[in-house]
């Protein structure tokens, strides 16, 4: 090999070194400032809860889920995407810090009586999954909502919308709430009469 094939050679590799080293710096520096307290914007999690807080925040999801699926229930014909699926993803996105704040904590706090307030609000929030999921006027809605889609294709829906509606509609049939004699309790299918 001529001395200037082995210049060019040893220069090429010098410069896919230098690259290489770049590239995992920089990917060592994100790395350590997510670590080191960097926040994503828009996502606040919070892992000082105190038990009462941690109650508190699990009430507020609560009494913020019920007061979705009451209006997606009141609604008539005029119901649409945005107004029934495209709130629930809203709130959803908003909840989820909520949420994990206050249940997370059980797998990690030092704080005996931190662990048992996440462990309730975890049971609590479960529970509400299941009744929202149960509750037969929300699924009509949503139903008669996803049959005006389906008329027009895509109805204008994203490919991920379009599955959150599926996967939705999916969930809502798997827990029956379409199916009569289930023996539900009169507050799953009716929102007037709730127990607090």
């Amino acid at each position: 090999m001529d001395g200037k094939k082995k210049a060019l050679l040893v220069g090429g590799v010098a410069v896919a070194a230098a690259v290489t080293l770049w590239a995992y710096q920089r990917r060592q520096a994100r790395l350590a400032k997510q670590a080191h307290g960097s926040r994503v914007e828009g996502i606040e999690l919070d892992w000082s809860l105190t038990p009462a807080e941690i109650k508190q925040a699990a009430a507020e999801v609560i009494a913020r889920w019920r007061a979705l699926d009451d209006a997606i229930a009141a609604q008539g014909d005029e119901a649409t995407f945005a107004s029934t699926f495209g709130a629930q993803i809203a709130l959803e996105l908003e909840l989820d810090v909520l949420e994990n704040s206050c249940t997370f904590p059980k797998h990690v706090s030092a704080d005996p009586r931190v662990r048992f307030a996440a462990k309730e609000a975890e049971k609590a929030l479960a529970e509400l999954s299941v009744e929202s999921g149960m509750r037969k006027d929300v699924y009509a809605v949503l139903k008669r909502v996803a049959s005006k889609l389906d008329k027009s294709k895509t109805g204008g829906l994203t490919q991920e919308e379009g599955r959150y509606v599926d996967k939705t509609l999916q969930a809502y049939e798997q827990a029956g709430p379409h199916r009569p004699g289930k023996g539900l309790p009169p507050w799953v299918t009716s929102t007037s009469q709730r127990p607090e």
